[in-house]
């Protein structure tokens, strides 16, 4: 919806849903005991991702930005764009 609002400014919005990146975040966060209350535990598919030997990397998401910000996307907007090797798929 926002998209189609803003689209009559120029301004395109779109999703970016980034499946496993390798970032430092486990090296950062500290695990409370309010937390440990709530974890949900999480059901990976079997398999492991098509186009890659593990997680993505920060980078792999960054041209994806670098691309939606750019010229060369001006005809994309509304779109819910994931970026995971293929894992989804699984």
């Amino acid at each position: 919806m926002t998209a189609l609002e803003l689209a009559k400014y120029k301004i395109r919005v779109n999703v970016i849903c980034p499946g496993a990146i390798k970032t430092n975040i486990d090296k950062s966060t500290e695990v409370s005991d309010e937390l440990k209350e709530i974890v949900i535990p999480v059901e990976y598919p079997e398999g492991s991702q098509p186009l890659a030997d593990g997680p993505g990397q920060p980078e792999n998401v960054a041209d994806l930005v670098a691309f939606l910000a750019s010229d060369e996307s001006v005809h994309i907007t509304g779109a819910r764009i994931v970026i995971d090797g293929a894992e989804s798929l699984l």
